[in-house]
């Protein structure tokens, strides 16, 4: 179980847990991710109530190493925004649920008052979110038109659109193979709009709608698939994920930090600040 990013101001960064962070023991019991239940089952002894200690056996740069973390109730923002040099706006969405899309409209207002040349997008990571939530991210930085659309067995569409009025900033997307579902949708279609250049690795490919059923004699449920959902321009992405404009794998010792963008040591956020780059000399 791989740590891939420490929030700001929770117990994992108090404790000092990094990004890389290999989680191998809870509390002395060894845990791992070799299915959905085994990786179930750890996140559950990990959880507890408000203030308790959980010790977690790690393996960090090949050395074990332990570290208790101290529970809490989280609140955990999904947007991280700043300025890089060049005056080139960043921001990062972790997750499209929560306060993403109040965060993304505060960092293009951010971006807009700071006069910045053009903007990152940074959806590595991103495992999808809320529907809606997408779609109104789109509609900021996507012209009029079709953002996606759902489609079930019986061919009955659902169209999703965004409004006239957008930031027509310049722009870069960042994704990688762990980002999926609505960052896809939200990749793909800035791929079909010509929007912006997308930088990275091929994503996950997640491009189904499950709905979940729940069974109220006892408690339990089923998830079922129920419809697929395409690019504007009617690509499914679902078991093949988006391939990036220009691919960039990540360097062995690449590291990400969402809160302190550094491209010296983030290789595929400095390809894609040179990607950008050309997109403004275009304009």
């Amino acid at each position: 179980i791989e740590i891939v990013q420490v929030y700001e101001g929770t117990p994992a960064e108090e404790a000092g847990l990094q990004p890389g962070d290999l989680i191998v023991k809870v509390d002395g019991n060894d845990v791992d991710a070799r299915d959905e239940q085994a990786f179930s089952d750890a996140v559950a002894m990990i959880k507890g109530e408000d203030g308790t200690p959980v010790t977690l056996g790690l393996m960090r740069g090949g050395q074990p190493v332990d570290v208790t973390v101290h529970r809490a109730v989280l609140s955990i923002s999904h947007v991280a925004a700043s300025m890089l040099p060049g005056n080139i706006g960043y921001v990062a969405v972790t997750q499209f649920s929560g306060d993403d899309v109040e965060g993304f409209r505060a960092a293009l207002e951010q971006f807009r008052q700071a006069e910045a040349r053009g903007m990152v997008v940074d959806l590595r990571n991103d495992p999808g979110g809320y529907l809606d939530h997408v779609v109104s991210i789109c509609d900021m930085v996507l012209p009029e038109g079709l953002v996606t659309y759902v489609e079930d067995r019986h061919g009955n569409r659902t169209e999703e659109r965004s409004s006239a009025e957008y930031c027509d900033m310049p722009m870069a997307v960042i994704v990688n193979e762990n980002s999926a579902s609505g960052s896809e949708l939200f990749t793909a279609a800035v791929q079909d709009y010509e929007r912006g250049v997308v930088v990275g690795t091929t994503t996950y490919g997640k491009g189904i709608v499950q709905t979940l059923i729940n069974f109220p004699e006892d408690g339990a449920g089923m998830q079922l698939t129920t419809a697929s959902y395409y690019s504007p321009k009617g690509r499914s992405i679902h078991l093949t994920g988006v391939e990036p404009d220009i691919v960039v794998e990540p360097a062995a010792d690449m590291k990400v930090d969402i809160y302190a963008p550094d491209p010296r040591t983030d290789n595929q956020l400095a390809a894609a600040l040179d990607a950008l780059e050309t997109e403004i000399g275009k304009r």
